[in-house]
């Protein structure tokens, strides 16, 4: 049985009041081929291996799923059993949610999703809401927010492709991030989010002359 009333509530637009409220965005890579292999590692349960937390399951996540999730902090070791309320599959945002069960040290939601948007730009986001569940927990909160936002930092790293992102118009790997205003230093475009749709215009290039022929 979960631990709370308000199931499925890190999908609504405001989270549930009387909670600690998270909420991370992040710009993780870019084109179609990374939404795909990001959303598999989140729905394979790697992305939370990656992030150093174990899996006590070789299933992917599926809707009703209860898995015990083991995480180290430093000297600490927590046992944190949950189960999946939520499950998304849409051609442009894939992810799940689960919710605490007894024993887990917090009581409440977290929401993991990926998502694609029409500029092809692909971001990782995770909403939660918590407080603490166990006599430890409520003893020690503030190191344990401390846990949760280092671990939830480890989650989004485990999304990253790590590569610097393709520049639209010369193609090349050189970008650190989208639409950041970021010169390409192989054809000298500018990566202004007002000019993606049009990449080749020649106003948008340090200098004209060094644009794609």
């Amino acid at each position: 049985m979960l631990t709370y009333d308000e199931v499925g509530a890190t999908a609504a637009a405001e989270l549930p009041s009387g909670y600690r409220h998270l909420h991370e965005w992040r710009q993780i890579g870019f084109g179609q081929e990374w939404f795909i292999e990001a959303s598999q590692r989140l729905l394979s349960w790697n992305a939370h291996r990656r992030a150093g937390v174990r899996v006590d399951t070789a299933s992917p996540v599926s809707l009703d799923q209860a898995v015990v999730l083991r995480l180290r902090f430093g000297p600490l070791r927590f046992t944190a059993p949950v189960r999946v309320v939520d499950y998304i599959d849409t051609p442009t945002e894939r992810g799940f949610a689960y919710g605490t069960l007894p024993g887990h040290p917090e009581i409440g939601e977290e929401r993991f999703a990926v998502q694609i948007d029409e500029d092809d730009i692909v971001w990782a986001e995770i909403r939660a809401f918590s407080r603490p569940g166990r006599w430890f927990t409520r003893l020690g909160d503030p190191l344990a927010r401390s846990v949760q936002d280092a671990v939830t930092r480890k989650y989004l790293r485990a999304l990253e492709d790590g590569r610097p992102l393709p520049c639209p118009c010369c193609g090349e790997r050189t970008l650190p991030e989208r639409s950041a205003c970021e010169w390409c230093p192989v054809c000298d475009w500018e990566d202004d989010p007002n000019q993606l749709r049009d990449p080749h215009s020649p106003e948008h290039w340090l200098s004209p002359d060094l644009g794609p022929a």
